[in-house]
């Protein structure tokens, strides 16, 4: 009978910013260890789809969790259990009129911009899996870098109509924070592009619009 090699598997090298840490695949002919530390979610993929979540755990066989024989492969996916550090964001350069002078209630041109805050939660294992297939680790460098696209995108098309709409003053944009905020929240929460990648953006919030003449 050929022998078969015992294989450990764990997030061990995961790094500290890693929101989520795959594996190799591993044939099933082998001896699978797994460990699922308090601070990640365990996924189990045999044969490409997730088949199992498994909660913590020290060094146990996967026999005890699966019938290994049914599969060819097995894979794990380790995702944080918890929300993101702060990730920042801004988009700006933005050509906006906005009041100058309210007592005459003259407007100039100006280049307007805004910038922010928020964490990320992985919801979606299936999801997650499609958008970042290849992947060993996935930081939050690596989403950010997608979401903030997506929040730029938003920002640079709402930002200069929600200014228009109010008739903004260059004096007043501080007052207008808050509101903003609010409605750019709003639509971030229902875009269908985060949605896709499997995470969640939560705790987002716009620190402050800035403005500068062109």
């Amino acid at each position: 009978m050929k022998k078969t090699n015992r294989i450990y598997l764990s997030p061990d090298y995961a790094s500290e910013k890693c929101l989520a840490y795959f594996t190799d695949v591993i044939d099933t002919k082998n001896d699978i260890v797994i460990s699922v530390p308090q601070s990640f979610k365990g996924i189990l993929i045999c044969d490409g789809n997730i088949t199992k979540r498994i909660d913590t755990c020290d060094k146990v066989d996967l026999k005890e969790y699966i019938d290994l024989t049914r599969y060819k492969t097995i894979q794990m996916l380790y995702v944080y259990r918890g929300l993101s550090s702060k990730v920042s964001f801004g988009f700006g350069n933005i050509s906006c009129d906005l009041v100058y002078d309210t007592e005459y209630e003259l407007s100039q041109g100006y280049l307007v911009g805004a910038n922010g805050s928020y964490n990320i939660r992985v919801y979606d294992y299936a999801l997650f899996m499609g958008a970042f297939s290849g992947f060993r680790e996935v930081t939050i460098a690596s989403i950010r870098e997608r979401i903030n696209v997506i929040l730029r995108g938003l920002g640079t098309r709402i930002l200069p109509v929600y200014l228009n709409e109010i008739n903004a003053s260059y004096e007043n944009l501080g007052a207008c924070v808050e509101d903003f905020s609010s409605i750019f929240t709003q639509r971030a929460i229902n875009m269908n592009e985060t949605n896709e990648l499997g995470v969640s953006i939560e705790n987002l919030t716009i620190d402050g619009i800035i403005a500068n003449e062109r």
